[in-house]
């Protein structure tokens, strides 16, 4: 998926408030604008992005 300046400004939304890696911004940016749920082990990763995140490795029994 190519990186729209949509998703760069997003991107630079997300840095300007988390510490966290760029590529995890990125990503999440990416998710944000094109309406995608994250699916991932490393869900803190991505709190306060406003992106949709599952892990489905959790089990509710």
């Amino acid at each position: 998926m190519p990186t729209t300046d949509q998703i760069a400004v997003e991107w630079g939304r997300i840095g300007a408030i988390r510490l966290r890696g760029d590529i995890d911004g990125l990503i999440a940016a990416t998710a944000v604008v094109h309406d995608l749920i994250l699916v991932t082990r490393n869900v803190k990763d991505f709190e306060g992005t406003h992106a949709s995140v599952i892990k489905p490795w959790e089990t509710s029994a």
